[in-house]
């Protein structure tokens, strides 16, 4: 097993990881700094948690030294989460050397982030595609910041280009950062995905770009595959009771578990935050105790806040949209359910990865009902994996269907006392504007 400093990394970023408890490199860590280092583009392969940050922090950082100035590099990637995550861990390797980032996400003005970059000069910019792209249209004069950028890095390249969310962001991102042939770009995923070819295609350099995977072998091995650690069953329900299920999942099948309740939507996901809360309000320590986690919760802070409290295991259990899918790192996950099926395979992939981490056992259930069976099929297929059917007593759990309505009633009254609704419409308007 090889040493960072075997990698070619200086004694400053060495010492750096030492302080953090990171002491040997993960297999995508070995295979892609000394690749980076020489200053070649390239696409990072790996699943979540195997420290691709790393991979192109370090690397970064330790050019930025011979010759530091203004925005040297640029991070994008989909998730504001995501962002802030990266830019904890730049600062964590830059420890040892005056570094300076800025975060460049929702939650501030565009104008007082592009006060920041145009007085400040951060050597490293992170933000969401949308968002950099609004400050620059906003603040035209911002662009000049960029000129001088050597490194590009997508991290979860897969999902930029998909439903076309981020396309016209990119488009003016590149119009201010110099030319594909003179900066170094690095695509970070998971997936090999079409998605991933285009960005390629469209902003990898002239050069053919090596794709570094674990085991440095082709886009073949990066086929969607669910780790043979995880269990994967389902429950087949009636669509009226499916909250029931998820009750009886919670409190008498893994009432210790750490776990990570998914939704398909943001309205979704707080109305069943909201249930959780009450119609496990009884259980002891912090057994009933829930986090919610979407792209609507006011304030960055709030976000963070409540990932923190999951992640430091001061509440059980995480509702989250796929803000939570992949990318963050959230540790000691025990069992993922899938309240709402997604409707993109690689998304269940991701969502149930979150379980079974650094070789532990985890479960992954879904609760399905028959308008689901055909996405459950379509996962299966493509994926080569069997679902184990799971079968509950029913008249067990359907003991708890009063006590469950009134807490669903109760969080609809809630929800609606807040103006949830209002919020939300505002929340869609404003996307669909920008």
């Amino acid at each position: 097993m090889s040493s960072f400093d075997e990698l070619g990394l200086d004694e400053n970023i060495v010492e750096a990881c030492a302080a953090l408890a990171i002491t040997t490199p993960t297999p995508i860590q070995a295979a892609s700094v000394p690749v980076l280092l020489s200053g070649s583009n390239a696409i990072i392969g790996s699943p979540t948690g195997s420290g691709k940050t790393l991979c192109f922090a370090a690397p970064t950082l330790q050019t930025l030294r011979r010759d530091p100035y203004g925005v040297f590099c640029v991070v994008l990637t989909p998730v504001r989460e995501l962002a802030y995550q990266i830019q904890q861990q730049f600062n964590a390797f830059g420890q040892n050397m005056n570094l300076k980032t800025c975060l460049v996400v929702g939650g501030k003005s565009t104008g007082h982030q592009s006060g920041i970059i145009m007085r400040e000069r951060p050597h490293v910019v992170i933000g969401t595609p949308g968002r950099l792209a609004d400050m620059i249209r906003a603040a035209p004069d911002v662009a000049s910041a960029f000129r001088r950028v050597k490194v590009l890095v997508m991290d979860e390249a897969d999902r930029l280009l998909q439903g076309n969310g981020f396309v016209q962001d990119l488009v003016d991102i590149m119009k201010v950062i110099p030319s594909k042939d003179s900066r170094q770009t690095i695509f970070v995923t998971a997936t090999i995905s079409d998605q991933v070819k285009e960005l390629q295609a469209r902003y990898g350099g002239s050069d053919a770009m090596p794709i570094i995977t674990d085991a440095l072998v082709d886009e073949d091995s990066m086929k969607l595959k669910v780790a043979s650690t995880i269990d994967n069953k389902y429950v087949l329900v009636p669509n009226m009771v499916r909250m029931v299920y998820l009750h009886h999942i919670l409190r008498e099948v893994y009432p210790t578990q750490s776990v990570i309740v998914f939704t398909r939507t943001i309205k979704s996901c707080q109305m069943v935050a909201s249930s959780i809360e009450k119609f496990l309000a009884d259980m002891p320590g912090n057994q009933g105790k829930v986090a919610c986690l979407h792209s609507l919760l006011e304030g960055q802070s709030r976000r963070f806040a409540a990932l923190g409290k999951f992640r430091n295991q001061n509440t059980r259990i995480l509702v989250a949209t796929d803000v939570a899918a992949r990318g963050l790192d959230i540790p000691k996950v025990g069992v993922v359910v899938n309240f709402e099926l997604s409707r993109d395979i690689s998304t269940y992939v991701h969502r149930v990865g979150r379980a079974g981490r650094s070789g532990n056992l985890g479960v992954a259930i879904s609760i399905v009902s028959d308008e689901d069976v055909e996405i459950l099929k379509a996962i299966e297929e493509d994926i080569a994996i069997t679902m184990d059917p799971v079968i509950y007593d029913e008249e067990v759990v359907l003991e708890r269907l009063t006590a469950t309505s009134t807490a669903r009633r109760e969080a609809e009254a809630m929800l609606k006392q807040s103006g949830f609704d209002e919020k939300l419409n505002l929340y869609k308007k404003r996307k669909l504007v920008r």
